[in-house]
C-alpha cells in the first residue's frame, strides 16, 4: 500500500494536479470489480469521501479522515 501511494505521489506531482484528485480516481465505484474478483454493489466509497469533504469544508480531508480515526 505505501508503494500505491509513492506511485500516486508521482503521478500527482509529474501531472501537475492535486494529489487528492489522484487519489479519487483511484476510488472503487459501482459495479468495479475487486482483486478478490468481487463485483460491487451499491458501493458507497464515493458518497463517505463526497460526505467527508462537505462536513469538513474548512479543514483537509487529512484532518477529517483523522478526526473519524479517533
Amino acid at each position: 500500500m505505501l508503494v500505491t501511494e509513492m506511485w500516486m505521489d508521482r503521478i500527482a506531482h509529474m501531472t501537475d494536479q492535486p494529489l487528492q484528485s489522484i487519489r479519487h480516481l483511484n476510488l472503487y465505484q459501482e459495479q468495479d470489480k475487486t482483486h478478490y474478483g468481487q463485483i460491487l454493489h451499491k458501493c458507497q466509497v464515493q458518497v463517505c469521501t463526497s460526505c467527508i469533504a462537505t462536513c469538513f469544508c474548512k479543514g483537509s480531508i487529512e484532518s477529517a479522515v483523522y478526526f473519524f480515526l479517533l
